[in-house]
């Protein structure tokens, strides 16, 4: 008696289990899909009017949208497809490295950005998004490495 006890109590621990894990893998597929979604919104669902099909984004243009970013409390993902929509390279790199340090404060990483391109108009009205990003990182580093 008491092993068919204990087999129907394995059994319910089983499906509870069981229970458990399609529950959880549901839940994690629908933090994925919306994950997805809000990355593949537009520009324009965050407000943002500067036009990026320009082959070089200038600084200038650049302090526009990540003012416009900083407005809309945007999170990474939007950030990264607003900055970099054709996946530059040296901009991809310069803006994993940005976000390294601030992933959970994406605000942060937009003010670092945002004094980047401050300082490089400061010293050149023509300047591009990507000497931007380059300041960006170097004053970062200053920042985030001053205590090693």
């Amino acid at each position: 008696m008491e092993g068919v006890i204990i087999g129907i109590l394995i059994a319910v621990v089983f499906l509870i289990l069981l229970i458990v894990v399609v529950v959880c893998t549901k839940q994690g597929s629908q933090v994925a899909e919306q994950a997805n979604r809000r990355a593949e919104l537009s520009r324009a669902d965050y407000g943002l009017t500067t036009p990026l099909a320009a082959p070089v984004l200038s600084a200038a243009e650049l302090l526009q949208i990540v003012q416009q970013l900083q407005s809309a409390g945007a999170q990474w993902p939007e950030i990264l497809a607003a900055i970099n929509p054709k996946s530059s390279p040296p901009a991809q790199q310069a803006l994993a490295a940005l976000r390294r340090p601030h992933l959970f404060m994406p605000h942060v990483g937009l003010n670092v950005i945002e004094d980047g391109c401050r300082r490089v108009l400061a010293r050149d009205a023509h300047a591009g998004c990507q000497e931007a990003l380059d300041e960006a990182l170097r004053t970062a580093g200053i920042i985030v490495n001053y205590g090693n």
